[in-house]
């Protein structure tokens, strides 16, 4: 389980660095007499791109989240399964010694 956390961390790293280094390519070539509408266009494309990556970091927080509530869920599941098979056989052997008792009597 912690290794699938940690190749989905690996996986936003990875796609952080390639689109943070295209970024810094197109903001690095700016022409001196660049137009507004060019200028609007590139800051158009980092919020496009912030924006992804903020979306990317929040589906990877949830699916981590996700991930750790459906395992302590499944442990937890299990926890009380067996304690109620352990009480279910607890009462019966209690069930088998009266019963013994009795007829016994």
């Amino acid at each position: 389980m912690r290794g699938k956390i940690e190749s989905e961390e690996f996986k936003q790293n990875e796609n952080n660095k390639i689109t943070e280094q295209y970024v810094r390519t197109i903001f690095k070539n700016v022409p001196k007499n660049e137009t507004v509408q060019a200028k609007e266009k590139r800051l158009e494309l980092l919020n496009e791109y912030m924006s992804d990556q903020f979306l990317e970091e929040l589906a990877a927080l949830l699916s981590k989240q996700y991930t750790e509530n459906d395992a302590l869920l499944k442990l937890n599941m299990h926890k009380y399964l067996t304690e109620g098979l352990n009480e279910a056989n607890a009462i019966k052997t209690h069930f088998k010694i009266d019963a013994e008792s009795l007829n016994r009597l």
